[in-house]
């Protein structure tokens, strides 16, 4: 069980162990964080447009002040510009310069510019330090870096990681296919494999028929061809190599009957195939499913009684509706009968009392 240590024993100052507790600084890791700092102050100073491209092995500052435009890079800048718009070819040269470095540029590479660098490289580092580092930006920072482990562990201990791309992955995938796809195929059997091609054995009779051929070549051309050119005219001229060639159709007459198919098996064995699969994928409909039964309205011989309240009614009322019309208008004829009966009593006594009978006063005119 370990000993367990008392806050005073740790802090005061005065334990024994205070010889073996010391800082010991991994110089690995340290020289590996300064570059990273590095690379991540000046990425820094690049996104905010205040990177001076300061650089411990090339020291290059950028001439705020204009203490490096010379007359001499005037006239410089002048002539390029004469050239570029006469378009003269010799700015397409990448030999030639167009600005010679002036003495100061030298003077600055010996020296270093160490007072303007080192001013420079504080206000920047000041301005820096303003702007606070979060947890997301050190990690990208250490990717973009290539230092995904983050740890303190030195270098001897932990393992070296390499990160690959998409692109390599994919060709390291590829080629490992390629070869277990060659390695299968060297040892495995077609047979065996399930190979989708096999390599065609020649029977006994093809043989035979090669051996034919072969020696009636020899007789004709000889063991050995002395003569090339000879022999490709005779080749052209007797026609061996046309379609129509006695000695080239019995040849392939051969082979397509020994791989011709008996069609006629093959079409019966099909229609016996769509028969059962007709059969079976129908099983469980009714005879005469496809057809839509329908029955008529009217059926003679039914024993059904009659029900026709409805027809009688709408028959009933239609009588009834024509009835009440004919009343209505004998009623108005009526009516009518009686007005003009009373008009022509009016006018009689009209013409009574105007003692004028030959008046032609009618109804008609009142």
């Amino acid at each position: 069980m370990a000993k367990k240590v008392s806050k005073t024993a740790i802090f005061d100052g005065t334990g024994k162990g205070d010889e073996d507790m010391q800082i010991r600084i991994n110089e690995s890791f340290a020289k590996k964080y300064d570059e990273q700092k590095r690379y991540e102050e000046l990425q820094n100073l690049k996104h905010a447009d205040l990177s001076d491209d300061y650089d411990e092995s090339d020291s290059e500052t950028d001439d705020e002040d204009g203490d490096q435009l010379t007359e001499e890079v005037d006239k410089d800048i002048a002539r390029t510009l004469k050239l570029i718009r006469k378009k003269d070819p010799s700015i397409y040269d990448t030999s030639i310069t167009f600005f010679q470095p002036g003495e100061s540029d030298d003077d600055n590479d010996s020296d270093g510019n160490s007072s303007d660098d080192d001013a420079k490289l504080t206000k920047s580092k000041q301005k820096k330090a303003d702007k606070p580092l979060y947890y997301k930006d050190l990690v990208r920072q250490q990717v973009l870096a290539g230092d995904v482990d983050g740890s303190d562990v030195s270098d001897d201990e932990a393992p070296a990681t390499t990160t690959t791309t998409y692109a390599e992955d994919q060709a390291r995938l590829k080629g490992e296919f390629l070869q277990s796809l060659a390695a299968s195929g060297a040892d495995g059997d077609d047979e065996l494999d399930g190979g989708l091609f096999m390599k065609r054995t020649k029977t006994s009779a093809e043989t035979e028929a090669d051996l034919k051929e072969y020696e009636a070549f020899k007789e004709l051309h000889g063991d050995e061809i002395t003569n090339p050119d000879e022999f490709l005219n005779k080749y052209l001229k007797s026609g061996v190599w046309k379609e129509g060639h006695k000695t080239r159709n019995q040849h392939n007459h051969r082979i397509q009957a020994e791989d011709a198919v008996d069609d006629s098996e093959d079409e019966e064995a099909l229609d016996k195939a769509d028969a059962f699969e007709h059969a079976y994928n129908f099983r469980f409909e009714e005879d005469g499913g496809g057809q839509i039964q329908t029955f008529s309205r009217h059926i003679d011989d039914s024993l059904r009684r009659k029900d026709d309240k409805r027809k009688v009614a709408r028959e009933e009322r239609k009588a009834r509706k024509a009835l009440e019309r004919l009343k209505k208008e004998e009623e108005l004829r009526r009516l009518k009968n009686l007005k003009q009966a009373d008009i022509e009593a009016k006018l009689d006594k009209v013409r009574a009392l105007m003692g004028d009978d030959t008046g032609k006063l009618t109804a008609e005119d009142i």
